[in-house]
């Protein structure tokens, strides 16, 4: 395997970083794969065994990342940033009318499969904004409850509440969208060849798991 032509993948064996990784192997493109439990990443990728390389390591170790990635000059890095509880606390007390951005998984996938495959000077530096939908609570009440037939509601809890919530169930680094906000937002249609997956796409061809 050469090393500068492997994708050196962080967060692989998670429910979004499965996907890229998954089609990488499948085009058959070589993956060196940072991963906490080594055994369960060769398990998920067991039919594409002889295109991955897999390094025990872990995201919050640098020195894990700093000896893994050696060599390679395509990463991939998928992984959830709940360090900054500060800025989360700031951010929670947002209003109900205010919008939330949507990615979706499948186009992380798509854009990241295109990217670490093409010559790496064609997206140097670039910085593409993947958002689809922007929706308000209500609005993502609304897609839910026609997609399943039940009346499905919005209710705004209190903030020190949501700030719990979020912090118990691992919350995004949520002041990245305001550092990022006057950054000039490329839109990576060019390389979906389509427009984003919208919220109501997402959620009605994954609509098994809800069940």
């Amino acid at each position: 395997m050469n090393d500068a032509e492997a994708c050196f993948i962080i967060g692989g064996t998670s429910g979004v970083g499965a996907k890229p990784v998954t089609s990488f192997l499948t085009s058959n493109a070589f993956v060196t794969l940072l991963a906490r439990d080594p055994e369960k990443a060769k398990t998920l990728f067991s039919d594409h065994i002889a295109h991955i390389r897999i390094t025990k390591g872990s995201c919050n170790d640098l020195d894990d990342i700093k000896e893994g990635i050696q060599g390679h000059e395509r990463p991939l890095l998928l992984v959830l940033d709940n360090q900054r509880p500060g800025k989360i606390k700031d951010s929670i007390t947002t209003e109900k009318y205010e919008v939330v951005p949507f990615v979706s998984p499948d186009d992380i996938n798509a854009v990241a499969t295109v990217i670490l495959q093409e010559d790496i000077q064609k997206h140097d530096t670039m910085s593409y904004d993947m958002t689809s939908d922007l929706l308000t609570s209500k609005q993502s009440a609304s897609i839910l409850s026609k997609l399943f037939g039940l009346d499905i509601s919005y209710i705004q809890i209190a903030p020190v509440e949501k700030y719990y919530k979020l912090i118990s169930n691992g919350a995004p680094a949520i002041d990245i969208v305001e550092a990022f906000k006057k950054l000039r937002k490329r839109r990576p249609l060019h390389i979906l060849n389509r427009k984003p997956e919208s919220v109501k796409q997402y959620l009605t061809s994954n609509q098994h798991c809800f069940h």
